[in-house]
Parts: structure tokens; sequence; C-alpha cells
């Protein structure tokens, strides 16, 4: 799981943010949020911060961050999985995906594989008829409650 944290400027005083929570190696886009017009001060005291307490952050460039997005949700929606229903609001953060190319360095999957990782608002049995149905029981790899398949 990555959390990315995409923050622009709005003007002299304000921002616009967007979260995204994304699985490389098989769901995509697990989770989104965005939020705009909020002041400097309020993105730096509040939201920066907490970000930085539960993460730890790294800078990376923009496009960088970008292509990570939406190759995840390319990945995914070769497994028939779709990116959380708030991206269609959050994705306003980022550019217009045309804009920038995609990354072939960055790998998705698990030694050629999805490897699926179950989470606590996952719906198990769902994802794994899905996997199962695309690709084989033995087209992917698989982590639950701790079982490694």
């Amino acid at each position: 799981m990555t959390p990315i944290l995409i923050v622009r400027k709005q003007d002299e005083t304000a921002v616009l943010f967007g979260v995204f929570l994304v699985d490389l190696y098989c769901l995509g886009v697990k989770d989104a949020f965005c939020n705009a017009n909020i002041t400097l001060s309020k993105y730096r005291d509040d939201i920066r911060s907490r970000f930085a307490e539960e993460h730890d952050m790294v800078t990376c460039p923009f496009e960088l961050a970008h292509q990570i997005i939406y190759g995840a949700i390319d990945y995914a929606a070769e497994l028939g999985f779709r990116p959380h229903t708030d991206f269609s609001l959050a994705k306003h953060v980022l550019e217009d995906r045309e804009a920038i190319p995609p990354n072939r360095d960055i790998e998705f999957g698990k030694d050629g594989k999805p490897l699926f990782v179950s989470g606590p608002h996952d719906n198990v049995k769902r994802i794994m008829a899905q996997l199962d149905k695309k690709l084989g029981k033995d087209g992917y790899y698989f982590l639950i409650g701790g079982a490694v398949g």
C-alpha cells in the first residue's frame, strides 16, 4: 500500500490536496479523498503534519505520483477492478490522464503476478472470485488474515 498526498497551489493563500491509497500489487486505488480552498497554515499545521505522523513521507516528482496512480488503476482494470468511487472527484487534483505518459519502469504485481493482500474493508470472497475468474487459482498470490497462497 502506498499512500500518496498531492498538494497544488490554488493561489497565494490556499491549496487543494488529494490523498490516494494505492495498491500496486492488485486493486489499484483503494481509497481517495480531496479538498480545496485550504489555507496554507491549515495545510501545514493540520493535514501535512497528521499525514507525516502516520506515514514515512518521501518527496517525489509530481509526474511519478501521477504515473503510480494511473498505472495502478490500469493494472487493476486488467484484473477487473475499478478505483474507489471517490477517485472520480479526487482525480481533479491530478493532471489529465493523457498529460503525462505512463512509466513502464514501475512494477505492478509481485514477481509477475497480482498479489492480493486483504484489508479490513475488502470483500475477500468477491475479490478472490474475480481473480479466479480472470487468472485461475494459480494465476495470483494472496495473503488473507495471515494465510499465504
